[in-house]
Formats: structure tokens, sequence, C-alpha cells
């Protein structure tokens, strides 16, 4: 098995949720795991697989189109021999400073024609604040060091065109920079 590092910096408020868990008097709230706020693995795999059609048009990538999908599955499925795991928070924080990861945003919809806030719009979402999360991405059946060397390369390339991630990300939350991290290690 081969491991990749990476990490997600935010640079804004983000939100990663799944539909299950809402917070009392929240429309959206974070996906949490032990207090923590978390993004998920399978989505990031998504957003880099999202990556790979756009740099194979323009012939950048290093690793052959049969290996991509063998690593990344074919669209809409989860399966493949990467697996991305979800990224957390590198360092321990106590418990008594959780409630300082998030901030309430409330929105509301106007009216076009009377500048009046439309009935029944005010949301309120439970964003995260800016921080840098860490994980890992794990490769099973390569063993190729040159197949390896040039998908380090192209996962480089993928991380470095993602820079908005999770939801409502083109309204101005989830600002981030990938990277893949240094160094790489391969555990046998």
């Amino acid at each position: 098995m081969n491991t990749f590092f990476y990490s997600v910096t935010f640079h804004s408020y983000w939100l990663h949720q799944d539909k299950a868990g809402q917070s009392v008097g929240v429309d959206n709230s974070p996906i949490l795991e032990d207090d923590h706020p978390i993004f998920g693995g399978k989505a990031l795999k998504g957003l880099f697989r999202e990556q790979i059609a756009m740099l194979q048009k323009c012939n950048a990538l290093a690793t052959k189109a049969e290996n991509l999908t063998q690593l990344f599955g074919k669209p809409y499925t989860l399966q493949g021999d990467i697996k991305f795991n979800s990224v957390r928070l590198g360092e321990f924080v106590p418990k008594n400073y959780h409630h300082l990861f998030f901030k309430d945003v409330t929105t509301t919809a106007i009216e076009a024609d009377t500048k009046q806030a439309k009935e029944h719009s005010l949301r309120t979402t439970k964003v995260v604040i800016p921080m840098r999360l860490e994980g890992t991405i794990t490769v099973e059946n390569m063993v190729d060091e040159t197949k390896l060397e040039n998908l380090k390369q192209d996962l480089h390339l993928m991380a470095g065109l993602i820079k908005e991630i999770g939801k409502d990300r083109y309204k101005g939350l989830g600002s981030c920079v990938v990277k893949i991290e240094e160094p790489c290690n391969t555990i046998q």
C-alpha cells in the first residue's frame, strides 16, 4: 500500500454537511467527528476526479487513462484503487474551545421589486472557521515506482486546480488550497 499525505487549508468559512444531522434552529450544519469538523474523503476524491477530464484534454497528465480509471473508478461509482481519507485537524484542541470552530451565518432572499425580505426565506447556516485539515490518500495495487511518481505528479496538478470545496462553494464559502504534502512514504 502506498500513502500520500495531503492537506486542505481553508481561507474562508466552509461547510461540508450530510443530510442526516442538523442542529436545532439551523438549516445547515457541518459534519462532525468528536465535536471536530471534518471534510469527507469521498467528496474530495470526486473533486480530484473532476480535474482529470480537463487535464486529459490538455494532455497534462503523466498517468495513462486506463490507470486513472483503475484508480478512480468510472464516473459516478465509488470503486477504484485509490482512497481519500477524510481530512481532520492535525492538532489537539481542548473540548472547552470546540465552540470557537463555528459561526452562525444568517441569510434571506430579497424581493426584487419591493426590496423586502421574501417570506419564509430566512436561513441560518452553521459554518466552520478557516483552518487547516490533514489526511492521507492510499493507493492499492500499484508497485511500479515510475507509475507512482507519475501519479504523485498528477495529484499535485489536480490539487492545484481545486480552489473551492463544500456546500455553497460558489457563494463564497469553502475557498481553499489543496496540497499533496511531502514527504510521501511507502508502506509495505
